[in-house]
């Protein structure tokens, strides 16, 4: 293959019609691809530029694992990866053609910035990306602004998965360990190289949308060293301080976004963008699924939510990507003392753990499922239950059980079928046919 200063004429099958770009990991060439008569970007690999062999194949290595990781997602979103092969010793991958791109960093300016709802609409299609990418079991561990593709009717492509995370049985790429990502952008927990979960993501997304609000880094410095400090122990200023002018609500969000501890930023990408929508209606270019019910404020308020999620002996099996796909699809439900959970003859669409509290004429204990045999053989409910005392539930609908990914579903289902075996074999258990419903949700 030619050196990066020359325009080879073919590149495995495609043809190359004019260098777009060079960058770090390689040169980008506009293509062409023959056999599905569509235009592409094809991206070469400029590796054997590195004089040490070891770094070289390092080198290589992400940038094999960038095509491998990408070609599993297949969203609006994301951009979107056709092809990878090595064409004269060279690396190269063919992806989606994104003409006149620029990066969110184009928009990122404290001279002029973005309108709010403009900001926020990014942030949105950013987090639609990230939310499918997550429920794949893929962390993408390197959101920054320029990995973040603007084309030219403002729609955002998530780019670069070469250091991304990936949580499924069949990948067999060794991932990046030890201090990976791009340190401006990174959460604390990423930066102290603790363990890792789809809310780095959200943090590195919170800075971004820090940046295309205020035209400012919420975490300045004169060096990398104080840089870091900032990130893991100094609180970032208060937006409103910098944009006196944005809605409060955009600012309470970035406070919330931007949280040191996981535990209390927002737990999932669903959950951001809730939020952003609720601030501006419209936004958004995806029709997000209603998947949460609980009022976002109560979610937000609620911290214990996840950590009592995690325990539930039916989830054992699942790894922490699962738990957190599984999480974005639950409702957390209160009943009152005395409310009526269920009535007769109510038909079982889901599954129902007891998180707290006690249930009338049942033996069910905190953290138990039940109703799982009536579940799976889609029977009624036999008899109506009541709370007794405060009484809180989570509850996954079948319908969004159908939307987890294949290996999340299987994992779950044979869990399921264990427990079950078990309970019907075990005489001194209640009967679990019964489920909770409630005859109003809660808003």
């Amino acid at each position: 293959m030619n050196s990066p200063q020359k325009i080879p004429k073919r590149i495995g099958k495609y043809q190359v019609i004019e260098r777009l770009a060079n960058g770090t990991m390689g040169v980008v060439y506009e293509g062409y691809d023959p056999i599905a008569e569509r235009p592409v970007a094809i991206k070469v690999s400029l590796a054997e530029h590195i004089k040490d062999k070891q770094q070289q194949r390092r080198f290589n290595e992400l940038f094999v694992r960038e095509a491998k990781t990408a070609s599993l997602l297949h969203h609006p979103n994301i951009l979107e990866i056709y092809d990878c092969g090595i064409d004269q010793g060279r690396h190269y991958i063919v992806m989606e053609l994104v003409r006149h791109a620029r990066t969110i960093k184009d928009f990122i300016s404290d001279e002029e910035l973005l309108k709010p709802e403009e900001a926020v609409d990014m942030i949105i299609q950013c987090a639609e990306g990230l939310k499918y990418a997550h429920l794949q079991g893929i962390i993408h561990r390197d959101i920054k602004p320029a990995n973040l593709l603007v084309t030219e009717d403002k729609k955002v492509k998530i780019a670069d998965f070469s250091i991304a995370f990936v949580e499924q049985p069949d990948f067999d790429m060794t991932m990046p360990t030890g201090f990976v990502g791009s340190p401006r952008y990174m959460s604390p927990e990423q930066v102290q190289e603790d363990v890792i979960t789809s809310q780095s993501d959200l943090y590195s997304l919170g800075v971004v949308m820090f940046e295309l609000l205020t035209g400012k880094h919420p975490f300045e410095a004169e060096s990398f060293s104080r840089l870091i400090y900032k990130v893991v122990n100094e609180d970032p200023p208060d937006p409103l301080s910098i944009k006196p002018d944005l809605p409060e609500k955009l600012a309470t969000y970035m406070r919330h976004a931007l949280i040191k501890d996981p535990a209390k930023r927002f737990q999932s990408a669903s959950e951001m963008i809730k939020y952003l929508k609720r601030v501006f209606p419209g936004t958004g270019h995806s029709s997000e699924q209603n998947i949460m019910t609980t009022p976002l404020e109560v979610q937000l308020s609620d911290n214990k939510s996840f950590k009592q999620f995690r325990p539930l002996s039916l989830f054992a099996s699942l790894s922490e990507a699962e738990l957190r796909t599984i999480s974005q699809y639950c409702e957390w439900l209160e009943f009152k003392d005395g409310e009526q959970i269920i009535n007769d003859g109510d038909p079982i669409d889901a599954l129902y753990f007891l998180l707290e509290g006690e249930l009338s004429d049942q033996q069910i204990k905190k953290g138990e499922c039940f109703g799982e045999i009536s579940f799976l053989s889609e029977e009624t409910s036999l008899t109506a239950v009541h709370a007794v005392g405060k009484v809180r539930v989570l509850k996954i609908k079948r319908e969004s059980l159908d939307q987890l990914p294949d290996i999340c579903q299987l994992k779950l289902y044979k869990a399921l079928s264990k427990k079950m075996a078990e309970n019907l074999n075990d005489q001194s258990l209640p009967d679990r046919s019964l489920a909770i419903r409630p005859s109003v949700e809660p808003s």
